[in-house]
């Protein structure tokens, strides 16, 4: 699967306080690491855009009759879509903020 290039920062809309920037998403297999999918958004795009889109190409880029079992998403997954998709192709999932006692819980495990 070909990879999405970098926005160079000309291309970028500005954000707040006139900073450019981008956002990636990646999408990577837990136990080994290697990555599925990436997409860069310009950084003036909404977080949530999309993000079932990119599942799903994250999805398509494994091998055949892989699929994904498990979906970690930040809260910018807590959508209707993404949540049916998940019950839909039975896939558990934890969708959640996270905050520093998050972060800390996970460290703990």
């Amino acid at each position: 699967m070909p990879v999405k290039s970098l926005p160079t920062k000309r291309t970028l809309n500005g954000l707040i306080k006139g900073n450019k920037s981008y956002m990636p998403m990646v999408g990577h297999i837990a136990q080994t690491g290697q990555i599925v999918a990436t997409d860069f958004k310009a950084g003036n795009v909404s977080p949530n855009t999309d993000n079932l889109g990119f599942i799903k190409i994250s999805q398509d880029a494994l091998p055949k009759g892989t699929n994904i079992k498990k979906l970690r998403i930040d809260a910018v997954g807590y959508q209707a879509s993404i949540i049916d998709y998940c019950f839909e192709h039975d896939i558990e999932f934890s969708i959640c903020y996270w905050t520093d006692g998050i972060r800390l819980r996970i460290r703990q495990q």
